[in-house]
This record gives structure tokens, C-alpha cells and sequence, in this order.
């Protein structure tokens, strides 16, 4: 049953997630003030070839086709996700209500990036041609990528909006956490190593370079500096062969952020334009000095040497690693200083505001009831 003048959201995940998905945590800012509506699914539309999941997409827009049409009366706005503004966007249409379109990035970007084949790059491309046609307002992660759709002429700059990645502060980094060195011992993780730690599913193609970099070139320049370095690889994904005896693969964790509280070094090398990386924030909000490259989006706030270590080239990456595994007492200033960067730009207390604004001005373009605002928290 819908609630009046509530927000049609699309896809609806299955719960709140900790970690820094862009849907679920905006869903947790919205609920925070609107009523939430949808139907609810599993993310990714489950395993299997590319046919098969495109038709498990096309049953869900059906339902949620039918369910929007049955609860019309009560739904004040449509926020959709991705490729989901194609239907959120004709929805929005028929129904006479205003559509807010969230991209995690450049569409072209990121079909580049990470290798998607012809035929879903076709899909993807005439889906958000439709989207732009039919949507009211693009949201987009960072302003890199806000200056390329207006740019490439794929959105007006009027209708274009950054809100940035969130997270959840309350809930998922509480300052009460366990200690790392408590964690380590959970994890089996030797108490005197220096550890260093790179998350993502090596089943992705940037992750999958970053790794193979780490394990050749990395590794072997800080096994002759130190004997004391652990490198922890976490995620989905083959091994990869011929690794130094410092490198652990883990596998896919289900508790990415105790691994990530057991490190003292947080890597992200990404050599490509992949879009935001989700990982460094977690990185950031757990307290621990990230070193990433210049290719990275959406961290133009972050000062290197302050609050993170930016990299150009390769080598410059491998020096500020070795830098900090020499001067664990500048690793840890860094980390805290990457934690209050974190809690001023990318925490739920930051973000949520931009997000009922961006909202509250979509709604006012068009007539009718404004949504019933929850009182504040």
C-alpha cells in the first residue's frame, strides 16, 4: 500500500546496504524526510547471460509499470537510477509526474572503462537516449562528470545537479568500533605486519589491472624495503599467479570494512578514467590514508599530503607507498585528517540537504500537492 505524496523509487533494493552503493544510501537520505514507495528486487537482476538478466529487467518494469499505475494518485515524484530512467522517464510521463534521473557517471565513461560488450554499450546508449528525452533533472556524482554531459551536449546545465557519494556515519562507523588490533586477531592477520589493502571484485576490469599492477610492480619494490609488509587483495576474482609471499587474497569478504579496519595503508590504483571510486571514501570515513591516482573522479577536495596521497605516474604511486610504510606516524595523521575530509563532504549530514533540495525544486516546477516532508531529525 503507498503512502500520499510519496516518491516512486526505482529500482527499490533489497534493504539498506553499509557500504557506499549509490542507490541504497540514496534511498537511506531520502527516507530520512519522504515517504518512500517501489517494489523491491535483488540487485543486478541475479547471474546468468545477459539475455536472460535483460528479461528478469523487463518483468520487473512491468510490475513496477503496473504498480505506478495503480498507486498514481499518491506518487508526487519518480527518482530513478541509471538505466532505470528509461522507464522512470516515460512513467513520468504518462503519469503527469516529475522524474529525477541519479547517473553514477558518465554513461560513455563508464562503458568504456570497464569493457562492456557492443550489444550492452547499444542498449545502455539508446536507454539513456530516451532518458534524457524524458526526464526532469540529471543527478550525478561529481563535477567532473556534471561537465561532461554538459559538454558532450547529453544534458542542459540548468537541469544538471552533483550530489556527491554518501555515507551513512551513524550507523556503519561508529566511533566505538573494535580496535584494529582486536580485528586482526579475529581475521588472523599477524599484529606486527604493516598492512596494506586494495578492495574490488577482480572480476572487473580496472579492479583486475589495479591488482595485477600491485602484484607486479608494487609488491617486489616493497619486499626489498621491508620484510614486515602484508598486502591484502580482497574480492572476487582468480588469483593471480606468481604473487609475492606478501600478498593475500582473500575472496569475496563479507565484512569488507573489518579488513579495511585491520589496514594501516589503503591502495587505489586505478590507471584509467573508471569513474568515482566508492572504495576511497570507505577508505577515508574508516580513518585510513588512501594513496590514489590523478584518473580517479570526484576527488578534487581531497589535498595530497594532506588528507590523501595523489599519484601521477606509477612510480610517483610506488614512492608515496613506501613513504608511508616508513612513517607509519604520518600515515595515521593523514587517516585522521582523511576522516574529518570524509565527514565534511561525503556523510549522510553533508549530502542529505542538496538531496531533499534537489527534490523540493523538481516538485516546484510542476503543479499539484508538495511532498509531506517527515520532520527532521
Amino acid at each position: 500500500m503507498s503512502a500520499p505524496n510519496a516518491i516512486l523509487f526505482i529500482p527499490r533494493e533489497k534493504g539498506l546496504h553499509g557500504t557506499i552503493h549509490r542507490g541504497s544510501n540514496m534511498m537511506g537520505m531520502l527516507l530520512q524526510r519522504y515517504p518512500l514507495v517501489g517494489l523491491e528486487r535483488q540487485r543486478d537482476f541475479g547471474a546468468g547471460p545477459l539475455p536472460l538478466r535483460f528479461a528478469r529487467m523487463i518483468w520487473y518494469w512491468a510490475r513496477v509499470s503496473a504498480y505506478s499505475v495503480r498507486q498514481r494518485r499518491d506518487i508526487r515524484l519518480i527518482f530513478c537510477e541509471n538505466t532505470h530512467a528509461v522507464l522512470g522517464g516515460i512513467l513520468a510521463k504518462v503519469l503527469g509526474k516529475p522524474c529525477i534521473w541519479d547517473m553514477e557517471g558518465d554513461d560513455t565513461l563508464y562503458l568504456s572503462a570497464w569493457r562492456k560488450s557492443y550489444l550492452f554499450s547499444g542498449f545502455v546508449l539508446a536507454f539513456h537516449w530516451v532518458a534524457r528525452k524524458t526526464t526532469d533533472l540529471l543527478v550525478v556524482p561529481c563535477e567532473e562528470d556534471r561537465e561532461a554531459y554538459i559538454r558532450k551536449g547529453r544534458y542542459d546545465a540548468e537541469r544538471t545537479v552533483t550530489l556527491p557519494l554518501a555515507l551513512d556515519f551513524s550507523q556503519f562507523f561508529d566511533e566505538d568500533g573494535r580496535r584494529k588490533e582486536e580485528v586482526r586477531r579475529s581475521l588472523n592477520i599477524d599484529p606486527q605486519k604493516t598492512v596494506l589493502i586494495y578492495t574490488g571484485h577482480r572480476t572487473e576490469p580496472p579492479y583486475r589491472e589495479g591488482a595485477e599492477w600491485i602484484c607486479r610492480e608494487l609488491a617486489p619494490r616493497l619486499e626489498s624495503v621491508s620484510k614486515g609488509v602484508q598486502i591484502l587483495l580482497t574480492g572476487k576474482g582468480e588469483a593471480i599467479p606468481g604473487t609475492s609471499s606478501q600478498v593475500m587474497f582473500t575472496g569475496y569478504v563479507p565484512n569488507i570494512y573489518d579488513y579495511i579496519r585491520a589496514a594501516d595503508i589503503c591502495l587505489a590504483p586505478i590507471w584509467r578514467e573508471a569513474g568515482v571510486p566508492g572504495k576511497v571514501f570507505e577508505y577515508m570515513a574508516l580513518g585510513k590514508p588512501a594513496v590514489v591516482t590523478t584518473y580517479a573522479r570526484g576527488l578534487r577536495h581531497l589535498t595530497d599530503g594532506w588528507d590523501a596521497l595523489v599519484a601521477s605516474t606509477p612510480a610517483d604511486f610506488i614512492e608515496k607507498v613506501i613513504s608511508l610504510v616508513q612513517r607509519p606516524e604520518r600515515a595515521v595523521g593523514i587517516g585522521v585528517r582523511a576522516k574529518e575530509t570524509a565527514r565534511r563532504y561525503h556523510s549522510y549530514e553533508a549530502v542529505a540537504p542538496a538531496v531533499w533540495r534537489a527534490v523540493d525544486e523538481t516538485i516546484v516546477k510542476y503543479p499539484g500537492k508538495r511532498l509531506n516532508r517527515r520532520s527532521d531529525r
